[in-house]
């Protein structure tokens, strides 16, 4: 499982956390962003023991989606009808997509007064597989998996 860690998330960790402060930003203000996210990190090594490195590239491995759907149009007939065609991402897109699940699971949840405090919990329930986020990766799954008969449609 460890080098299936290194092999995903070989980028640096610093481009993986300015990719979380972009999709983070409120109002073209990153600096806010920037003090959410490490105010989360300092949340979660207070709160637990593990190393918040090993909990964040946990939680991208498994929100990370390994197919995703694309909708094109087809012309029939004077009918549109549109295809659900899987596809294999490449890696950048792949982890672009578990940031913004990640993220869109968090701008959710509006019962905690502190947003940082959402983040953290959102990274540790994805890291243990019970996160909304997860649950969403899932249906993205099952629903590629139902439209492979689509599969051999290559061109978008």
């Amino acid at each position: 499982m460890a080098q299936k860690k290194l092999q995903i998330l070989n980028n640096n960790i610093i481009e993986l956390k300015n990719k979380l402060v972009n999709l983070l930003l409120r109002n073209g203000n990153k600096h806010k962003s920037e003090k959410l996210l490490l105010l989360s990190i300092k949340n979660f090594q207070k709160n637990n023991d593990t190393n918040h490195k090993e909990l964040f590239q946990e939680a991208i491995l498994n929100v990370m989606p390994t197919f995703l759907l694309k909708q094109i149009k087809a012309l029939k007939r004077k009918r549109r009808k549109e295809r659900q065609i899987p596809f294999v991402p490449k890696k950048n897109l792949r982890l672009f997509f578990a940031f913004k699940i990640i993220v869109s699971d968090i701008k959710k949840k509006k019962h905690s007064k502190k947003f940082y405090k959402n983040i953290t919990q959102e990274l540790s329930f994805s890291a243990e597989q019970i996160s909304q986020a997860y649950k969403k990766q899932n249906d993205i799954q099952k629903n590629a998996m139902l439209n492979k008969k689509n599969f051999f449609f290559k061109w978008f």
